[in-house]
């Protein structure tokens, strides 16, 4: 289980997950057969995704026993900090452009 937790946790879930399911969802088409073939493909990818998930954490033990633990926690920490980089970018990036919209709508209010 220690070698769980510092393969796999920074990898598997943050914001480019978060990014990529909200991207998935928004590009959805509405129309019969397009919505069908969309679910359908990305039904399939996700099912790819579980399958490479699962083979790679199989080999956890294995890959930290032939690294060591102590390149393992540099690796989990080098990915942690990168995941912190990105969340940062995103973070920054959004209040960018709700103060943009902010900015357009305080200059276009009527009453002001």
């Amino acid at each position: 289980m220690d070698a769980f937790f510092p393969l796999t946790i920074p990898f598997t879930t943050g914001p480019g997950t978060i990014a990529a399911a909200i991207g998935l969802g928004a590009g959805c088409p509405l129309d019969g057969t397009e919505a069908l073939s969309f679910v359908l493909g990305v039904t399939a990818a996700m099912a790819a995704v579980i399958v490479l998930i699962g083979l790679l954490y199989g080999g956890a033990d294995r890959l930290t026993s032939l690294v060591g633990t102590g390149r393992a926690r540099v690796v989990l920490r080098l990915s942690a900090f990168l995941l912190l980089c990105a969340g940062v970018q995103i973070l920054m990036q959004g209040l960018r452009d709700a103060l943009r919209v902010i900015r357009k709508a305080v200059r276009h209010a009527p009453y002001l």
